[in-house]
């Protein structure tokens, strides 16, 4: 049996509506071996559409697993 592992998903830029970006997080959320996803933030913001697409797939993504978020640079 293995251990499985934490994923990594870096955000950098503008936070637009993303679909890639969303079917990532959604594989992340239901892969049995990834057991945790630190999600690194340099991001000057968004769109209303960006931000809030992106706060319910994290939020999606820790109903199954622990998520923490680490700010870089900019954080908005």
């Amino acid at each position: 049996i293995g251990l499985g592992y934490i994923a990594r998903h870096r955000i950098e830029g503008m936070i637009l509506d993303d679909s890639e970006r969303h079917q990532l997080l959604m594989d992340i959320r239901d892969n049995a071996a990834i057991k945790a996803l630190v999600v690194e933030i340099d991001s000057p913001g968004g769109t209303s559409v960006g931000g809030e697409q992106l706060y319910v797939d994290l939020r999606q993504v820790a109903e199954k697993k622990p998520v923490v978020a680490v700010m870089r640079t900019m954080a908005t």
